[in-house]
């Protein structure tokens, strides 16, 4: 991986998306509704070949996905602000409504932690919110496996048609499947089918060495170009697969705790922390 490399799309280029509603995104399949009582779904999309870009990605998926119905919450950790700010009280917090359906939260890896290590008294009644949540973390600068994995209950992975990039894919779904059994993973080819037209065929090779070796059923998105126009290709992903196999049980107390962070919720951990 190259921590240097970066896509020349900007979030600026993806801002007019956050003042308009979503548009509907064609498919190949029968049409999913996404209307209907969601529950809580962690998700994170990462690229080996822009580790960088991890905010700009997550900001593109929510942008499409959040709606009135199930809004959307992006969680940034910052895994170097602790050891930038060794020794000072100071400590960060920030959160931004990118548009009326997706919010952003920012915290240090510590902060991120002890809010995971909380616990619900089992006496108490919690009302989690119906929401999508999107990790915007950086794979190899956490502790990913143990911490991260399992409370994702979808990865995405946004790779190059090549076969180094596929391989850095392999590598991080190996160590991860053994932490979170259960975690769905997903493929999208950066590009579009006309100048890239080996992405279905190399997604079922792919996908078959993944059901041989690992066990793990891979799902196609399609295509998604985020240094392009923000309408080309249309068509190209379908982001409904994302939500055709059963819905996960509320089963950990790191995801019911991270679901509980309303802007209310934020406040209370603020005044307590500080």
């Amino acid at each position: 991986m190259n921590p240097d490399r970066k896509l020349k799309r900007g979030l600026k280029d993806i801002s007019p998306a956050f003042s308009e509603p979503t548009k509907a995104i064609p498919s190949i399949v029968r049409r999913v509704t996404l209307d209907g009582p969601p529950g809580v779904t962690v998700l994170s999309i990462f690229s080996p070949d822009y580790p960088a870009d991890s905010f700009l990605l997550n900001t593109l998926l929510a942008s499409r996905l959040a709606n009135a119905q199930r809004p959307g919450h992006i969680i940034s950790i910052d895994a170097e602000w602790d050891a930038r700010q060794a020794g000072k009280e100071k400590r960060i917090f920030s959160q931004e409504l990118l548009n009326l359906h997706l919010r952003r939260s920012r915290f240090s890896w510590s902060q991120f932690s002890e809010i995971c290590r909380r616990r619900v008294p089992e006496t108490a009644t919690v009302t989690v919110p119906d929401q999508l949540i999107f990790l915007d973390v950086h794979y190899g600068c956490v502790p990913f496996d143990e911490e991260i994995a399992p409370i994702l209950d979808k990865w995405i992975f946004f790779l190059q048609p090549r076969a180094d990039s596929l391989s850095e894919a392999y590598k991080m779904m190996k160590a991860t499947f053994a932490h979170n059994p259960h975690l769905e993973y997903f493929l999208v080819f950066e590009g579009d089918s006309k100048r890239k037209p080996l992405g279905p065929y190399l997604f079922e090779r792919f996908s078959s060495i993944l059901s041989e070796r690992l066990g793990v059923n891979l799902v196609w998105l399609g295509y998604l170009d985020p240094s392009g126009a923000p309408n080309a290709s249309p068509g190209e992903i379908t982001l409904e697969h994302l939500f055709l196999g059963e819905r996960r049980a509320m089963d950990n107390p790191a995801k019911v705790a991270l679901a509980g962070l309303t802007e209310l919720s934020l406040g209370r951990y603020m005044s307590t922390a500080s």
